[in-house]
């Protein structure tokens, strides 16, 4: 059978053999695959060099002579190209810069006013303009106000849009807007516990920039004191802005005045997130480190737990937490593949629940 096959094979291969020979070519000269003469390696076969390289380029300017301006056309067409090429990622960019601009001069919609006051927001340039178009000054809550009225009619809330109405009109939308009761916007922390929560974390305090005082956040008092007597375990939060060992200790301890000996369940959270404005601080990421350490010992010594927040990325690459401080681990996934030590897990920041209107946090306690 084996010599069978053999031979088979050996015929196959003189059919191959014969199927690359082409009518004028020698007996048994092969043929190559795509049908061209083999017989060598490349570069075997001899190749005639030009004798007059001067000559043949002058030839050939004579020959494109009668189409000169064709030529020329296509010489100036190349260069723009190259030139577009060139400068074509750096006006996309300043085209998209514009756009995010106009999208984020507007304010975004949210459906509660505790969802639009966790954005942070710089209200003054709206106060601002409303003061100039009107005349007439409006708070921060009024602005929050508008907002949700705006949304609640179906409408985009865009600072833009005052230039269009008349002063008439805008008061009487702002005085319906004053009816808008924003505690009846707030959590009902029984139907959270209800459904099944067992803790909350909520902001006690913000710092909106570099180097501004830290703000008391507005519904720190009442949502700690709901939460309480619903019977959820409570830890706070701040987001700080903080840029050297002075300025974070003077947050932390801001925070234990604020606290004015109210016990908790769960730690106070360290919250620096401040990576866009990296470049502004005068500090290397040991000074940065030497924040947490700052404001956690701080917090340790007034007889609270300090801990650290931060996301997968930033907690592996950035914050070194050589002292081992308790983790709030914030990684949107199904199963996190973070290795180092946590105690808690930001798994979500679209959960939906019972007593809050609109997207929650999820979180994962371990201990």
């Amino acid at each position: 059978m084996n010599n069978q096959s053999n031979q088979n094979n050996q015929n196959n291969n003189n059919k191959n053999s014969q199927s690359r020979s082409g009518p004028g070519d020698p007996p048994g000269r092969r043929r190559g695959p795509m049908g061209g003469h083999g017989g060598g390696p490349p570069g075997s076969q001899q190749i005639e060099k030009a004798k007059d390289a001067k000559g043949a380029l002058v030839k050939l300017l004579k020959l494109l002579a009668p189409h000169k301006i064709l030529v020329a056309i296509i010489a100036i067409m190349a260069i723009v190209s190259t030139i577009f090429t060139i400068y074509s990622p750096k006006v996309t960019a300043r085209f998209i810069n514009e756009i995010v601009d106009g999208t984020m001069a507007k304010f975004f919609i949210h459906p509660t006013a505790k969802q639009i006051k966790a954005m942070d927001t710089d209200y003054s340039p709206y106060q601002a303009a409303i003061g100039e178009r009107f005349e007439i000054d409006v708070s921060e809550e009024q602005i929050i106000k508008l907002v949700l009225f705006a949304v609640r009619n179906g409408e985009e809330p865009d600072i833009s849009s005052i230039s269009a109405i008349s002063k008439e009109d805008f008061l009487e939308m702002l005085e319906e807007a004053d009816q808008i009761d924003l505690l009846k916007e707030d959590i009902d922390f029984a139907a959270v516990k209800e459904a099944g929560a067992t803790f909350v974390m909520m902001r006690i305090g913000v710092q909106r920039g570099m180097g501004v005082d830290l703000e008391l956040d507005a519904y720190y008092l009442q949502n700690i004191e709901r939460a309480k007597k619903a019977g959820l375990k409570v830890g706070v939060y701040l987001y700080t802005n903080a840029g050297d060992k002075e300025e974070i200790k003077s947050h932390a301890l801001w925070v234990i005045e604020q606290l004015n000996g109210t016990s908790l369940e769960l730690p106070i959270v360290f919250d620096w997130e401040n990576w866009s404005n990296w470049n502004k601080y005068n500090m290397s990421f040991h000074d940065l480190n030497m924040l947490v350490d700052t404001f956690i010992e701080t917090i340790n010594d007034h007889g609270y737990t300090g801990m650290l927040y931060s996301s997968k990325n930033n907690l592996e690459n950035m914050w070194e937490n050589k002292k081992n401080y308790p983790v709030w681990l914030a990684h949107y996934t199904e199963k996190t593949n973070y290795e180092g030590d946590y105690i808690m897990w930001q798994l979500s920041n679209i959960g939906r629940i019972p007593g809050i209107n609109g997207a929650v946090d999820i979180d994962i306690l371990y201990k």
